[in-house]
C-alpha cells in the first residue's frame, strides 16, 4: 500500500470517528486530492505557504 493510500485511509478513519457523513468524507478526500494534484506533492509534505498559494488559486478561479 502506498503512503498516499495509507494517508487517505487514516484521513477517512479520522473523519468517521469525528462523525462526518459519508458524503462529507468523500468531499473532503476529493478536495485534498485536488490540492495534491495542483501542487504535485503528497498532502503530508505540503507546507503552509503552499497551502495558502493553493487557496488563493482557488479563490481567483
Amino acid at each position: 500500500m502506498s503512503i498516499v493510500t495509507q494517508l487517505c485511509q487514516i484521513f477517512i478513519e479520522d473523519l468517521k470517528l469525528a462523525g462526518y457523513s459519508k458524503r462529507t468524507q468523500e468531499s473532503y478526500v476529493y478536495s485534498v486530492s485536488k490540492l495534491a494534484q495542483y501542487l504535485s506533492d503528497s498532502p503530508d509534505l505540503i507546507s503552509n505557504e503552499e497551502l495558502c498559494q493553493y487557496l488563493l488559486y482557488q479563490k481567483d478561479k
